[in-house]
C-alpha cells in the first residue's frame, strides 16, 4: 500500500507528514529510527511502530518474510564451503539497554536457533547497532562467556596487532550504509579513510 502520508499522531509525535517523495521517505525514516534507537524501552518503541505500520495498511512480519531467507534456504546454503553463519541476537535489541537475564538469553538462544538452521553452533557473533552505546564491557563479557571466539562492532577499522586482545570487540568494514559501491572496497581496504576520520581502531 502507497501513502502519501503518515499521521505520527498515533505514535505521539506531530500530525500528519509527507511521505510522497524519496527525500521525505527518508526524513521519515530518519525519525521513526531514532524513535526506536533513542528509546530507553526499546520493545515498547517498536510495538508503536508496528502500530502504526498496521494502521497505514503495512504488515511488518509479512515485509519480513518476504526479504529475509526461510529456514529451508538457509539450510541450502550451509551445504556451500564458503558459507559462514555467526549469531547476532534474537530480536536485535541495543543489549545496553536489556537486564542481564535477557542478554544472555539473546546471545544463547540466538546461538541455538541458528545452530537448528544450519546444523552447526556459531563460533561468531554481531552486535545489534555496535556502536559504544548499543556495545559495554558487560556486553563485551557476556558474549565471551557464551562461548563466542570472535564479535564485531560496527567501529569502522582494520584489524591490528592489539585485536588478538579484544577478539570479542573487533572493528569491522561495512559495506553498507554510506559505503554501497564496489569501487569503495580497495580504498576501505587501504585502511586509509579511517585514519582520516581518526578511528581509534584504525591507529
Amino acid at each position: 500500500m502507497r501513502c502519501e502520508t503518515v499521521d505520527l499522531a498515533r505514535i505521539g509525535i506531530d500530525g500528519r507528514v509527507s511521505a510522497g517523495t524519496r527525500m521525505a521517505k527518508i526524513a521519515l525514516f530518519d525519525r521513526l529510527s531514532d524513535l526506536v534507537t533513542e528509546a530507553q524501552d526499546e520493545d515498547a518503541a517498536i510495538a508503536l511502530l508496528d502500530d502504526l505500520a498496521q494502521a497505514h495498511g503495512v504488515n511488518p512480519l509479512e515485509i519480513t518474510e518476504r526479504l529475509t531467507m526461510s529456514a529451508e534456504e538457509l539450510a541450502d546454503l550451509a551445504g556451500d564451503p564458503l558459507a559462514r553463519f555467526g549469531a547476532h541476537t534474537l530480536t536485535h535489541a541495543n543489549l545496553r539497554k536489556v537486564d542481564d537475564a535477557r542478554l544472555h538469553q539473546e546471545l544463547s538462544a540466538s546461538a541455538s536457533k541458528l545452530r537448528g538452521y544450519v546444523g552447526v553452533s556459531p563460533t561468531t557473533f554481531a552486535y545489534p547497532y555496535g556502536y559504544p552505546s548499543a556495545v559495554g564491557a558487560r556486553e563485551i563479557a557476556a558474549v565471551e562467556q557464551a562461548g563466542f571466539a570472535a564479535a564485531v562492532t560496527t567501529q569502522p577499522g582494520l584489524l591490528s596487532p592489539g585485536a588478538r586482545d579484544a577478539l570479542a570487540a573487533l572493528p569491522r568494514v561495512s559495506l553498507n550504509g554510506f559505503y554501497q559501491r564496489r569501487r569503495y572496497v580497495e580504498a576501505l581496504l587501504s585502511g586509509l579513510p579511517f585514519r582520516l576520520r581518526g578511528s581509534p581502531a584504525a591507529q
